[in-house]
C-alpha cells in the first residue's frame, strides 16, 4: 500500500506510467499512478507520476530502468 510517505520513482506520460505501474504491481511492488497535470481540453498527453513505498523504491527503479532499456 502506498502511503503519504511515498517516493516518486518515475514521471512521464500517463500511458507510460500505467504500463510501468502494471509491471511493478505484477512483481509485488505497491505502486500507484497519480496524474501530475491535465492539459486543458484533453487534447494533449497527460503527465503522470509513479509513487511507491520508500522501502520498495530501489527495486522499483531497477525494474523501471530495466524495462525502459529494452527495445
Amino acid at each position: 500500500m502506498v502511503t503519504d510517505e511515498a517516493v516518486a520513482v518515475f514521471s512521464g506520460t500517463q500511458v507510460e506510467c500505467e504500463t510501468l505501474n502494471t509491471m511493478l504491481n505484477a512483481r509485488g511492488i505497491s505502486a500507484k499512478v497519480t496524474r501530475d497535470r491535465e492539459v486543458e481540453g484533453g487534447t494533449a498527453i497527460v503527465e503522470a507520476v509513479i509513487f511507491v513505498p520508500p522501502d520498495q523504491a530501489d527495486e522499483a527503479l531497477a525494474l523501471i530502468n530495466d524495462a525502459r532499456s529494452r527495445p
